[in-house]
């Protein structure tokens, strides 16, 4: 789909969003680990207000105010940046000198 909305004549930026990508993948991975931890926490602290455990959780209606909602959030995000962590180990070196 990428390739049918880039011209053909122009490679360059094709190249120009492969090389970023893999520049970018270190940022996310290291900012999407405390992203999960944090819907974690959200999930549990929904739990919990369910039990009568803790106190009243934040968001009361909606589609955030269910716990398994922050379960999946905090999974997918989990996995996404588990997905990024080799392109990561490989591009390092441009976060961290």
């Amino acid at each position: 789909m990428l390739g049918k909305m880039i011209p053909a004549g122009a490679p360059g930026i094709v190249q120009a969003l492969k090389t970023n990508t893999h520049e970018i993948a270190p940022l996310f991975h290291y900012l999407l680990k405390p992203v999960a931890l944090l819907a974690y926490v959200l999930s549990v602290w929904r739990l919990g207000a369910d039990l009568n455990w803790t106190g009243e959780f934040f968001i009361s209606r909606g589609l955030l105010s269910h716990w398994q909602v922050w379960l999946a959030l905090a999974i997918a995000t989990q996995a996404t940046a588990a997905h990024l962590a080799p392109k990561a180990a490989e591009h390092d070196d441009i976060i961290l000198p």
